[in-house]
């Protein structure tokens, strides 16, 4: 989070798995990983964002077709994100008031319902 903005991917052109759709930063945890551990590395993967544990705050955790999600929320100094792997191409700090304007991911939408 950046100034109470939602930092929010695009999936590129050619990526197999809902192109040109926006969604959070995130992902499948590595076997044995924790929820936090998976946050960091997926920030750290897809954004160029470094991270601690220290500074994730859990904003809470659901199940969703047997999966487990666990949310977190962090504070940034710099909005500089970085498109790495060719997984997204785009990349915007969004407030909640306009983040539905975007085409969203089906889980994304899900999520944002869960934090308003």
């Amino acid at each position: 989070m950046h100034q109470h903005r939602f930092l929010i991917m695009r999936r590129s052109e050619t990526d197999p798995y809902h192109p040109l759709k926006w969604n959070f930063p995130g992902g499948g945890l590595d076997e044995g990983e924790t929820g936090e551990a998976g946050a960091i590395r997926e920030l750290q993967e897809e954004a160029g964002i470094t991270a601690t544990e220290d500074e994730l705050e859990k904003i809470g955790t659901y199940e969703e077709g047997g999966q487990i999600i666990h949310l977190y929320r962090l504070k940034v100094g710099s909005p500089v994100v970085r498109c790495r792997d060719g997984e997204h191409d785009q990349y915007a700090w969004v407030p909640p008031t306009v983040i539905d304007l975007y085409p969203l991911m089906p889980r994304t939408k899900e999520i944002i319902s869960k934090l308003k």
